[in-house]
């Protein structure tokens, strides 16, 4: 009786032992997703603040040549009506 008792006892608790262990084991690739996931949104900022600079960098120079394109003109213009 003892036995069969002690059998059934154990047969309960395998089941618990392996939740417990499936539910530690889960809380880790739970974990480890997360860190891909923020090391990965992490990547995209960059690349975001690099696209940003590189295009905040292409506007100024724009900006610059059409100044100096634009006095230019004036210059050609105030050149060619003072004859």
């Amino acid at each position: 009786m003892r036995r069969k008792l002690l059998t059934l006892f154990v047969v309960a608790l395998v089941p618990l032992s392996g939740a417990v262990a499936c539910g530690s084991v889960e809380e880790e690739v739970r974990q480890r997703a997360q860190e891909e996931v923020d090391k990965g949104r992490q990547r995209v900022e960059q690349e975001i603040d690099k696209g940003r600079t590189q295009v905040e960098q292409e506007v100024t120079q724009r900006v610059e040549d059409g100044a100096r394109e634009a006095e230019q003109r004036v210059r050609e213009g105030i050149q060619n009506g003072g004859q």
